[in-house]
């Protein structure tokens, strides 16, 4: 059984009508007006789709940053897998400003991706997940930077982080200079010159020529559809302006991932004979179980983190067996010695790192 709207066609007009935010919430975007910025007249109609499940703590705050946009022709539509938190009350309460709203099981969030992207009748796509926001006037820097770049099938700009509580940690701004580029996933990881998801904006008939998300996928939607636009041909554009904000903490998906399904992925597409040469499919897959090891280990973190000491500990160990050379990094054994790391005061810390000789992963 389903629960939703019928479908209605975009209209900004009553964005500054949004219910009032509940008592406290002050700011972008609770207590900040509607964006004033004027769009040109013939402004491609965008289309946002929020997948969600049990996010009710988030997702009002995930429709008020798209809806105050201020934009002219605005497609919001959610796509919510019948939870049973307070998400269909917020839904229900905004349901004015929303172009479609359905709540209803499905089979994960790239399901729910998909049946968004085929409802979409925007030029240009865009998914937020119900726990992410836009930044104030996004939607301005996104369209403007497809319009400064009319060869261009996607369009991604900066995404600052922050932390579950809303407090911003850090901003990351993509790099993108080709496929065999961006398949090195982990050095654009750690020089956080990664796409995160949410600063992403696609030409929506792109996206179906490419067969949309691949559903069997929990983590890595996004990264196999960069590759396959990619490698495909399509022309990836960087703006300078913050787009998203996407929120970190403990028990979300990406946090507790052990990088499986990315390396299963990358290891796909070096495989892909038409794509990758011999030499460098070698070099890519020898690369990689280096790589293979330190998500392990980040893994391992965020295990320690949840108190999962014995996944933490079971991570730690594959990483070990896959790569060796693990060994000799501090959060390798920082995670094992976890129990009795509060026994150690923090001024000796270094000194045992220095004496051990171990360094960062």
């Amino acid at each position: 059984m389903s629960i939703g709207s019928i479908h209605r066609e975009p209209d900004d007009s009553r964005a500054g009508d949004l219910p009032l935010p509940p008592s406290g919430r002050t700011g972008w975007p609770w207590t900040e007006p509607a964006s004033l910025l004027r769009y040109a007249d013939d402004a491609p109609r965008v289309s946002i789709v929020v997948p969600s499940y049990n996010q009710g703590r988030f997702i009002e705050e995930t429709i008020r940053s798209v809806l105050l946009q201020g934009y002219p022709d605005l497609e919001l539509i959610v796509i919510d897998g019948g939870s049973t938190d307070e998400t269909v009350e917020v839904l229900r309460r905004y349901e004015p400003w929303l172009t479609y709203w359905v709540s209803e099981p499905d089979r994960g969030q790239t399901h729910a991706i998909n049946k968004g992207l085929e409802r979409a009748t925007g030029e240009i796509f865009a998914y937020l997940n119900s726990d992410d926001l836009l930044m104030p006037g996004a939607l301005f820097h996104v369209v403007k930077g497809f319009a400064a770049h009319p060869e261009a099938d996607v369009v991604y700009g900066k995404c600052v982080y922050m932390s579950e509580t809303g407090e911003d940690l850090f901003t990351i701004q993509g790099k993108i200079t080709g496929f065999v580029d961006y398949l090195r996933i982990w050095e654009r990881l750690a020089r956080r010159e990664f796409l995160t998801q949410p600063e992403v904006f696609c030409r929506t008939q792109r996206l179906r020529e490419a067969g949309g998300f691949r559903e069997e996928l929990r983590s890595v939607m996004d990264f196999e559809m960069w590759l396959r636009l990619l490698a495909r041909g399509c022309r990836f554009q960087s703006i300078a302006a913050p787009v998203a904000k996407f929120r970190v903490y403990a028990t979300q998906k990406s946090s507790v991932d052990p990088g499986h399904e990315l390396c299963r992925i990358v290891e796909e597409y070096a495989s892909a004979r038409e794509i990758v040469t011999p030499s460098l499919r070698r070099a890519l897959l020898e690369e990689l179980g280096g790589a293979r090891a330190h998500f392990l280990v980040r893994a391992a973190i965020a295990a320690t983190m949840l108190d999962r000491y014995g996944d933490a500990v079971r991570y730690c160990l594959r990483a070990a067996t896959i790569h060796p050379a693990i060994l000799g990094t501090y959060p390798f054994w920082a995670v094992l010695a976890h129990p009795v790391k509060h026994l150690v005061p923090p001024s000796y810390r270094g000194a045992i790192q220095r004496f051990l000789g171990v360094r960062a992963a």
